[in-house]
C-alpha cells in the first residue's frame, strides 16, 4: 500500500482517550502544580511570606490543578470545567475596574 494511502488511513482513525491516558495527564497537572509552588518558595522573600501567611486567608483543602496537560478537545474542556468550578472566587478590589470596562472607555 502506498505512504500517501496509509497516512490517510491514519488520519481518518479516531481517538480515543482511555482512563490510562486521564491518569497520565492528571500527574503532568500534578507536577506543574508543585513545580509552581516550589517556584513561589524559591522567589519569595521569606519575611514577605511570614507576613502573607499572618494575613492572608486559609488555603484551599484540596490544591485546584489546573490543565496543563495535553487532552483531546473533549476531555480539555471537561477537566478546564472542573478547574473553573474548584477555583476560589476572589472578590474584586472596590474602585477598580476590570479590563472590558477600561476598555469600553477608550471604545476598545
Amino acid at each position: 500500500m502506498p505512504w500517501q494511502d496509509v497516512t490517510l488511513l491514519l488520519g481518518d482513525l479516531t481517538e480515543t482517550w482511555t482512563r490510562t491516558d486521564e491518569n497520565i495527564a492528571t500527574l503532568v497537572d500534578i507536577q506543574n502544580w508543585w513545580l509552581e509552588a516550589e517556584y513561589v518558595k524559591w522567589t519569595t522573600d521569606p519575611d514577605e511570606a511570614k507576613a502573607a501567611s499572618r494575613s492572608a486567608d486559609p488555603t484551599p483543602p484540596l490544591p485546584v490543578l489546573r490543565a496543563v496537560a495535553y487532552r483531546p478537545p473533549a476531555a480539555h474542556a471537561a477537566a478546564v470545567e472542573r478547574y473553573e468550578a474548584r477555583r476560589p472566587q476572589q472578590p474584586k478590589p472596590s474602585g477598580q475596574m476590570d479590563a472590558r470596562s477600561f476598555g469600553a472607555l477608550f471604545g476598545l
